[in-house]
């Protein structure tokens, strides 16, 4: 439960920020992302940024992970549970906040 809780002012953060005509589920399937990835794709680690990707790069990076043409243990496994549609959501999620 003190997880919940943790993640909810992220949640609403990244809510906050979706456009009427953008889905809400297209933030909410960023979401994990932002764990590793940062708020809207900006790193403050040495994990790599989304923020200078486009749409295509991120699609096609998680596509390439997702097919396993590219190798990265935890990626891989992140991609496979995400559709190609929701693939893409993604990607324009990050693109959109660059």
């Amino acid at each position: 439960m003190p997880r919940l809780l943790m993640a909810l002012p992220m949640m609403l953060l990244l809510l906050s920020n979706t456009s009427a005509s953008e889905p809400l589920n297209a933030a909410m399937l960023a979401l994990p992302c932002t764990g590793c990835h940062g708020s809207f794709g900006k790193s403050q680690t040495d994990i790599p940024s989304l923020e200078s990707l486009s749409r295509e790069q991120l699609y096609q990076a998680m596509h390439a992970f997702k097919s396993g043409k590219r190798h990265a243990t935890v990626m891989n496994r992140i991609a496979k549970a995400y559709s190609d549609t929701e693939l893409q959501a993604i990607a324009n999620y990050f693109g959109k906040h660059k």
